[in-house]
């Protein structure tokens, strides 16, 4: 009976300290996350990222634009592959949100210029979240 109370103890503490892990993992990104949207409030040149009337024609993508995009993607797949690997409690309203980013005139001309040089499986997530078709793994 030892060793079944052992074993039992041994599953509780494991899983214990995989709950703790998927939110410690969280609030990592939660602060993360929190970083990148501020770089967006603290710096005008920045504030086109989510105007929804931009013309890319008459004002093209400037280098900062394109990095700070490339990074909320890049912190978007992050996200991504650490619920994909169970490692995180990863929001529902996280496809609505990326369907809400990819919307946008130059956060969407980023990743089409850029979805080719990522993960086909989070390319996939992303092309289903702007369609309104993405699910996520719980």
């Amino acid at each position: 009976m030892s060793i079944a109370g052992g074993l039992l103890f041994a599953a509780l503490a494991i899983r214990r300290d995989g709950k703790t892990r998927r939110v410690s993992n969280y609030l990592a990104l939660v602060k993360e996350h929190r970083e990148l949207w501020l770089e967006i409030y603290r710096r005008s040149e920045l504030h086109r990222i989510t105007d929804a009337e931009v013309d890319l024609i008459a004002q093209p993508i400037t280098l900062g634009e394109d990095r700070l995009v490339n990074l909320l993607l890049v912190h978007l797949n992050t996200y991504w592959e650490l619920n994909r690997q169970r490692s995180i409690l990863m929001p529902r309203t996280v496809a609505d949100d990326t369907r809400a980013f990819l919307m946008l005139p130059i956060p969407r001309a980023v990743w089409h210029r850029t979805r080719d040089y990522r993960d086909p499986a989070f390319v996939s997530f992303v092309e289903k979240a702007l369609h309104g078709k993405a699910l996520l793994k719980r």
